[in-house]
């Protein structure tokens, strides 16, 4: 019996060791607790889950919403309005995809100059580009069991907060951002972004100009595959049979950019267009920024057209649409770029 007894104690001292273990040494004692209401613990599976499943705020809704329920018996205390604004602050800052960044509700070592020394939290999104984190500090006596509940409730939430925020492995994010800062980044978000807006099928083509291993500048070029546009066009004759018509051209082709910053290019086609008027007819096109001039011969009543071409990709999507569009674009190179992030993207 002693035996069983002695093994069943070290069973459970085990047990114990790794409950403690599993959580923060806070001022370098051992005051959390896995059964605090707000305790990762509590958490863990239902957080681990949503996180998994991309439903971020959902997880940290858990927390905030169990803090709010143990703070209603306590005063308003500023500490918690802190973490709601710092939560709410990294909430809005993450809509964008990849910017999860790992060091939200970071917990850092105590504050010796303080009186007493106090345990330092970072809140808030942290890296280039991110709002100003907040710092939160919390008195090391009040983490003591006993001494101060409300701030206890904060500690654990924190810790929990942190926990979710490190569910997943984010640790390439801060690297992604950093890599959004450089220069290659910048030079392939100005070719999608203020270069000629392209179409899916476009953006698709276009994507075979980009190196698989993202490695270098952005294309100096572009293909310009099936782009329609609405164009009217001057009918050319003699004097009796020039008027003007409207027709739809599709054109197959190239654009060449002119500056750096990808403002500004010109392009050379072939086209094709159709007028009620006139039927089908094909001919050239020449592009300069956004101003187009094509010309094309009709067969229908052997006449030629001159083309001032209406591009329909605004028209039809919208500038939204094109950032939504690029910014896919976008992250698909940043897919492609995980492998080299490592090494160093310059």
């Amino acid at each position: 019996m002693k035996t069983i007894t002695a093994v069943v104690g070290i069973i459970c001292c085990l047990a114990l060791g790794s409950a403690v273990a599993a959580g923060p040494e806070w001022c370098g004692a051992g005051n959390y607790s896995a059964s605090h209401p707000l305790a990762w613990e509590r958490f863990e599976d239902a957080a681990t889950a949503l996180v998994e499943e991309d439903r971020i705020r959902e997880a940290y809704a858990l927390v905030v919403d169990a803090l709010d329920t143990e703070m209603m018996s306590f005063p308003q205390r500023p500490e918690a309005a802190i973490v709601k604004e710092a939560l709410n602050q990294y909430l809005e800052y993450i809509l964008e995809p990849g910017r999860e960044a790992p060091a939200i509700f970071k917990p850092g070592p105590p504050n010796p100059l303080m009186t007493p020394p106090a345990l330092q939290y970072e809140l808030g999104p942290l890296g280039e580009g991110a709002p100003t984190a907040f710092k939160l500090e919390i008195p090391c006596p009040a983490l003591v069991p006993g001494n101060d509940p409300a701030l206890r409730d904060i500690a654990h939430a924190l810790w929990s907060m942190h926990k979710v925020a490190t569910v997943r492995d984010f640790s390439s994010a801060l690297d992604i951002a950093a890599l959004r800062s450089t220069k290659l980044y910048k030079d392939y978000e100005n070719y999608t972004m203020k270069g000629l807006p392209m179409w899916p099928w476009e953006m698709w083509l276009n994507g075979f100009l980009v190196p698989d291993d993202f490695n270098a500048p952005a294309p100096k070029r572009q293909w310009v595959f099936f782009r329609p546009n609405l164009s009217p066009a001057l009918v050319t004759g003699s004097a009796e049979d020039t008027g003007l018509d409207f027709g739809l051209t599709l054109e197959v082709g190239h654009v060449w950019y002119r500056k750096k910053d990808y403002s500004s290019w010109w392009g050379l086609s072939v086209m094709a267009a159709v007028t009620d008027d006139e039927g089908a007819g094909y001919g050239g096109l020449l592009r300069w920024d956004d101003y187009t001039l094509g010309v094309a011969h009709h067969d229908r009543n052997d006449e030629t057209l001159v083309y001032v071409s209406v591009d329909l990709y605004k028209l039809v999507t919208g500038e939204k649409s094109r950032v939504n569009s690029a910014q896919g674009f976008l992250d698909a190179l940043i897919r492609k770029a995980k492998t080299n992030i490592e090494t160093g993207i310059q």
